[in-house]
């Protein structure tokens, strides 16, 4: 906690990114009349430090080590590990409950760079699978509501584009929506559908995405402001 003293007339509480629980104090006021305020507003502090604990580990290098945490369609996944006896040289990754466990198989003699690829790999791979489930009803629901054929789907890992359309191809969605909560795949497989009628960001388009996603411009500037959180 770092105190802040200062002519303001009242008591203001700020988690930092960086310098965490900020408190923001008239420069009279006695330190007993500070702790009692801070004790009152304990719950909203915890959670607070601890959403900022959750976005730190969000940003920070993945190690695909255990306690690290994925999002899975608004939900979240733990990862875990537990020992294996194949020769495999991929763990192979599977959800139970809340958790994503890899069986580590021969990864488990492996170490630095090799065995977090390896991982890395192996969550991919899961991500994927799932998201060859997940992603093509939501492509049918949208195509009905613009009575569109289904198109071809396929699945890519992308850095930075979450999907694209071609009139040849069909659909390229990224597997890293499957990390978002529902409502942003929604809007990005909408977007995406609606380029089978408007290969183009014009205003016919724009009509078309809103009369499907009515809050798209605001969720396309949230996607924008979030999509480092969103990755392997």
């Amino acid at each position: 906690m770092q105190l802040i003293r200062s002519r303001r007339r009242s008591l203001m509480l700020e988690i930092h990114p960086e310098r965490g629980l900020l408190v923001r104090a008239p420069l009279r006021m006695p330190q007993k009349e500070i702790e009692a305020f801070l004790h009152s507003r304990r719950d909203w502090i915890d959670k607070h430090q601890a959403h900022l604990r959750h976005e730190r580990r969000l940003r920070g290098p993945r190690r695909y080590e255990p306690g690290e945490v994925f999002g899975y369609l608004g939900e979240e996944l733990t990862l875990a590990h537990e020992p294996g006896d194949s020769m495999r040289r991929r763990p192979k990754a599977q959800r139970r409950g809340a958790s994503l466990v890899l069986t580590l198989h021969r990864a488990g003699t492996l170490s630095g760079e090799e065995r977090r690829q390896a991982l890395r790999d192996s969550v991919i791979a899961w991500y994927r699978q799932a998201a060859h489930i997940e992603l093509p009803p939501r492509v049918a629901f949208f195509c009905d509501q613009l009575d569109l054929p289904l198109p071809a789907i396929s699945i890519a890992h992308q850095r930075r584009r979450w999907g694209s359309c071609s009139s040849r191809s069909g659909l390229r969605l990224n597997v890293r929506l499957l990390l978002c909560d529902e409502t942003l795949i929604d809007y990005v497989v909408a977007h995406e559908v609606c380029h089978l009628r408007e290969m183009n960001h014009g205003p016919r388009f724009h009509d078309l995405l809103e009369g499907l996603i009515p809050e798209a411009r605001r969720l396309s500037q949230r996607l924008g402001r979030e999509s480092e959180r969103y990755r392997f």
